[in-house]
């Protein structure tokens, strides 16, 4: 608040009153009239003075106290177009998140370089930010930019072009964020590393011609390499078959990225599976892989069916059970463990995608249930003399083999579900390939699109841990995207959403998120302070 002196005529009119930003530009709230100067003289020797030091006192007790809010509103008041009509707090966890991992400290530090478009740390901010709480295509997230926490003065053409100096320095990013990553959170665990391969995910949305649909498609996917606490420390781009060879290299690959002893190898598909499991348990490596239950041999299949051996849960909506035995391959024998998992909800969608029309993302099963691959266009027993009289039923039933035989059932599932909680944000849109405003190769634009996709990951990954890995990814990015708050007037936004989770978010970040009302300025505020209590030391969180 300040004093207001506004000349009229020859005399001096005093006010209080409070400016704010609103839509770009600077406004003015009358918070109390006072009178004429000269008339005041009767009353106080320099009401100038009086009045400035009464402003100071109300500015000093603002400071320190809570003072109520006073929006008034006609009954017949209209909506102004041009405000902003939401505000997104839970992009402001992101970007806390995002910067505490020095994605902004990269761009910042080479910010005017050649290569460099002027905004391009902004825009690889919208893009992973909004990535990391719901799949967008760019041209939607810069769409919403004006809600975005931080001022996004760009245009769709210069969010494409910044898509080539993404790509160009990726390696770059990965090496910054490995080195904040170990600043805040010290020496990563050696002992296991993981690779997590995850197919490239296509949603289709029409709106790409066939040509460039088919040149988009042959993106094959990506391998994550983990650490021994499943956080991100890079990736690589994997063909859409790899062979066993392939898969041998990605899991030395990440015992040298990582200093790791040993890797296990995580995938829901693979060529030669038997070459696979030969050739990773020569080097000392391990597996975890979803085999297909409807083309199992009968023996298999009549395991499976066999309720013997199962332990289901208190609730019956999930059983489990395993059994030690060995593969050969190669004039080698492998020990193995293999393990079905049944589960109620996912039995349900399974009949239900097989009598849906076709659709690949709805065909994938949900992201907070363990779950394998649809095998809808799978016959529902192998050819021949399948020994059963009539089929086994087996939907809902999850099989997987493993080299890592004195795991609990129950930590190799929940390893194996990773891939489905990756496959969410790592898709590509059909729309992300429509004909863009600036030109920009196909390679390029790939590499781009799992850079901000990793740094998504990566961020989200760590505010999970910090929550203490209590809720799956798709619960803490629903819980994001449902902290917007909606406009009131005088740049005041009122949020409403609140649960459980958000007040493990508000503990991982170190703000208050429960508030109803923010204005802008104060949501950036927040973002400093959420990035200082993130890089305080390993011991303040949970690993």
């Amino acid at each position: 608040m300040h004093l207001k002196k506004t000349k009229r005529g020859d005399r001096i009119y005093l006010s209080i009153v409070q400016n704010y930003r609103e839509g770009g530009r600077t406004r003015t709230k009358t918070i109390e009239s006072i009178g004429y100067v000269d008339a005041l003289e009767k009353l106080y020797p320099d009401p100038i003075a009086h009045f400035q030091a009464h402003v100071d006192q109300l500015n000093a007790q603002m400071r320190i106290a809570n003072p109520p809010i006073e929006l008034k509103f006609a009954s017949d008041s209209k909506i102004d177009p041009d405000h902003v009509a939401s505000a997104r707090w839970g992009c402001a966890i992101a970007l806390a998140y995002l910067d505490a991992l020095g994605v902004r400290a990269f761009f910042d530090a080479r910010s005017g370089h050649a290569g460099f478009p002027p905004h391009a740390g902004r825009i690889f901010e919208l893009l992973a930010a909004e990535r990391i709480i719901h799949v967008a295509s760019k041209r939607e997230s810069w769409e919403r930019r004006a809600s975005f926490p931080r001022r996004c003065d760009f245009s769709l053409s210069e969010v494409y072009q910044a898509l080539s100096c993404f790509a160009a320095h990726d390696e770059g990013l990965i090496r910054a964020m490995n080195a904040a990553y170990r600043q805040i959170r010290g020496s990563r665990r050696r002992a296991q590393t993981y690779v997590v391969l995850s197919p490239a995910a296509f949603a289709e949305t029409g709106d790409v011609a066939s040509a460039h649909r088919a040149a988009t498609s042959q993106v094959g996917g990506m391998a994550l390499i983990l650490d021994e606490d499943t956080i991100p420390v890079s990736y690589r781009f994997v063909s859409s078959r790899p062979a066993p060879e392939e898969f041998a290299a990605l899991a030395r690959e990440a015992r040298h990225d990582t200093g790791a002893a040993h890797a296990v190898v995580i995938a829901s598909r693979a060529a030669d599976i038997e070459r696979t499991m030969s050739a990773l348990h020569a080097q000392g490596d391990g597996f975890i892989f979803y085999r297909p239950l409807r083309s199992a041999v009968p023996e298999l299949q009549s395991w499976v069916d066999d309720p013997q051996g199962y332990i289901a849960t208190q609730s019956g909506s999930y059983k489990v059970k395993s059994r030690l035995t060995s593969v050969d391959a190669q004039n080698m024998t492998v020990p193995v463990k293999e393990l079905v998992l049944w589960g109620r909800d996912f039995a349900q969608r399974t009949r239900l995608s097989r009598s849906s029309a076709p659709n690949p993302l709805a065909d994938r099963p949900g992201l907070s249930t363990p779950a394998a691959p649809p095998e809808q266009d799978a016959p529902s027993a192998p050819p021949g003399n399948s020994g059963f009289a009539t089929a086994p039923d087996l939907d809902g039933y999850l099989y997987l083999v493993t080299s890592e035989t004195k795991q609990p059932e129950a930590v190799i599932f929940h390893l194996y579900r990773e891939i489905w909680r990756l496959a969410e944000p790592f898709q590509v849109l059909e729309s992300d390939f429509s004909p863009s405003p600036y030109p920009v190769s196909h390679d390029q634009h790939i590499q781009a699109h799992f850079l901000i996709c990793y740094a998504a990951f990566f961020a989200l990954r760590l505010l999970r841990a910090d929550m203490g890995w209590r809720y799956n990814a798709a619960q803490v990015a629903d819980a994001l995207l449902r902290m917007e708050g909606a406009y009131l007037d005088e740049n005041w936004f009122l949020f409403s959403y609140r649960s459980d989770i958000t007040d493990a978010i508000e503990e991982a970040a170190g703000v208050d998120i429960a508030r109803r009302l923010r204005t802008p300025p104060e949501i950036r505020r927040d973002i400093a302070r959420a990035r200082e209590h993130i890089a305080q030391p390993t011991a303040a969180h949970p690993r």
